[in-house]
């Protein structure tokens, strides 16, 4: 290959012309640590609850089975509904709505 004396490579940086502010930075970290809690919080939840049923009922699945049917089929049904509302909406009102309603919710609730 011969020597290309105008041939520049592309140089990408990590930097920004308007690079990210500290709290904008520090709200992202807080916003993805909540995130972290109340996946790992619901994970949990699904962990607990077919255990509690087994405790309950020591003899049967049935209620487990039941219980992750119904889950799962009412998953099935609702998601593309609200795949459609969520499309139809623009993202960052319905981003700071939510944020809002949940913080709103989890005052009232503790």
């Amino acid at each position: 290959m011969a020597e290309d004396d105008d041939y520049e490579p592309v140089r990408l940086s990590m930097q920004a012309d308007n690079p990210i502010s500290p709290s904008a930075r520090s709200a992202y970290w807080r916003v993805c640590a909540l995130e972290l809690i109340a996946a790992f919080g619901d994970r949990l939840w699904l962990f607990a609850i077919p255990i509690l049923f087994q405790e309950i009922w020591p003899r049967t699945l049935l209620p487990v089975a039941i219980y992750n049917f119904v889950l799962y089929l009412v998953l099935v049904m609702i998601m593309p509904y609200a795949g459609t509302l969520i499309d139809s909406r623009p993202r960052m009102k319905l981003m700071a709505t939510t944020i809002v309603r949940c913080e709103r919710d989890r005052t009232i609730h503790t």
